[in-house]
């Protein structure tokens, strides 16, 4: 694994005011094969929120997991404080926060699942994306950076 100049991997703290900053910072110190891909994804990930077309959970998943090997941290969303329970939460939170998405755009990204809750709002079936809902995302703190490099 690729060590990181640019950030202490643990005692970062992602949230919705620095995501930006800490993704620039972050790309920076990758290779070229990782920046193509990940702007791969951030490209679609716009094109589809901006068409309306519902993103497939699990699709994005394989995609991050793709790009990025991907470490357990803490993170609270709302009243949710959910360590290394949820790493599919954690995977679409973070990626949320760095590309600086909006509540709502980053609901969309839970795909199928959020479809679900909005059709079962009394549901509690999956909390991280009720508490998102709720709380919004500038509520998610995200300890550490669960994305480290695996394209050298």
């Amino acid at each position: 694994m690729l060590e990181d100049k640019w950030i202490d991997h643990e005692n970062v703290t992602v949230q919705y005011n620095n995501g930006p900053e800490i993704l620039q910072n972050m790309l920076e110190n990758y290779s070229d094969e990782t920046n193509l891909y990940f702007e791969q994804i951030k490209k679609g990930i716009f094109e589809i929120l901006k068409s309306g077309d519902q993103i497939k959970f699990n699709r994005l998943i394989i995609l991050i997991n793709f790009v990025f090997d991907t470490n357990g941290v803490d993170f609270i969303n709302g009243g949710q404080r959910d360590g290394q329970m949820s790493l599919g939460s954690l995977k679409v939170l973070t990626l949320g926060l760095l590309l600086g998405l909006k509540t709502d755009e980053t609901l969309e990204l839970f795909g199928e699942h959020w479809q679900e809750i909005k059709s079962d709002p009394d549901s509690d079936i999956h909390p991280n994306i009720t508490e998102l809902n709720g709380g919004g995302i500038e509520a998610v703190k995200v300890f550490g950076l669960p994305f480290t490099q695996k394209h050298k």
